[in-house]
């Protein structure tokens, strides 16, 4: 749940997941719109799965961690498509291993916890060869 939708944020993965022929992407739905957001990848996940409550949601990623750039959303939806570069793609845990993604952004309007930040489901993908 967040300011924007009863539903809070989704985010979900299409394309292939390969680290030389990359069209891989994570697309987030259901954000307040022009508010700024990164991915958060992990090489685990947070207690069996269930996450960790952390602001207004549940932070489900951990272990090894690294984040994308910030961005902002338009319209309640962003994409991040570029698992090329740092930190995602070759430079995360590399082919064979699950990396588990989630989206952090900002929500400010009459947040549950006053903290000002909500987080999406997490995504796991195995990155191919």
């Amino acid at each position: 749940m967040n300011t924007t939708t009863t539903m809070g944020a989704t985010l979900a993965g299409s394309g292939e997941a390969s680290l030389t022929n990359d069209s891989f992407q994570l697309d987030v739905a259901g954000v307040p719109g022009n508010k700024p957001g990164l991915i958060v990848l992990g090489a685990n996940q947070l207690n069996g799965g269930l996450g960790n409550p952390v602001g207004d949601g549940l932070l489900c990623v951990g272990g090894q961690t690294a984040r994308s750039q910030v961005q902002a959303s338009a319209a309640g939806f962003t994409t991040f498509a570029d698992f090329q570069g740092q930190p995602f793609g070759a430079s995360s845990y590399g082919p064979g291993v699950p990396t588990n993604y989630q989206y952090w952004y900002r929500d400010t309007a009459n947040t549950c916890s006053g903290s000002g930040f909500n987080f999406s489901n997490a995504w796991t993908t195995t990155w191919l060869p």
